[in-house]
């Protein structure tokens, strides 16, 4: 049986978990940062959103509410520099906002593969849905002429 750094042997069924959670855990609190943003990092290492615990978007720290929500917050806070009037809505959170809500229609072929290889069943369903209802976003559906 292995031994973790300390010489215990985990025992049980969930051996493997208990080493790895207990190497996020000495990572992160050997840091010298708040609690907050311990528990922050420790969301960040297990995939889900750094605010509520959901599954985060692909290539991105939080979930697809948050994500929407941060990105509109950063919006609205260059919008003054630069003088922008104008809102960008082909982006990646404008098209992830969408299709969260439903309308599938916006969704890139390289959104649909991020998602569909995305560890999270809710992302995953999202890309079924947008393959069952847009076969076009197949990648072998685009090559064929």
């Amino acid at each position: 049986m292995s031994t973790t750094t300390d010489g215990i042997r985990p025992t049980g069924r969930n051996t493997v978990r208990a080493v790895v959670k207990k190497r996020i855990v000495e990572q992160v609190s050997e840091l010298s940062v708040s609690r907050q943003r311990k528990w922050q990092l420790r969301q960040k290492q297990k995939g889900l959103c750094q605010k509520c615990s959901k599954p985060t978007v692909p290539e991105f720290d939080y979930c697809v509410g948050h994500m929407v929500y941060h990105r509109i917050a950063a919006r609205r806070r260059y919008r003054p520099k630069r003088g922008r009037t104008h809102q960008y809505r082909g982006t990646k959170s404008h098209r992830l906002a969408a299709a969260a809500q439903g309308d599938l229609r916006r969704l890139l072929p390289s959104d649909v593969q991020k998602l569909l290889a995305s560890r999270h069943p809710e992302h995953r369903e999202l890309a079924r849905r947008a393959l069952h209802e847009r076969p076009e976003l197949r990648p072998s559906a685009r090559w064929v002429a």
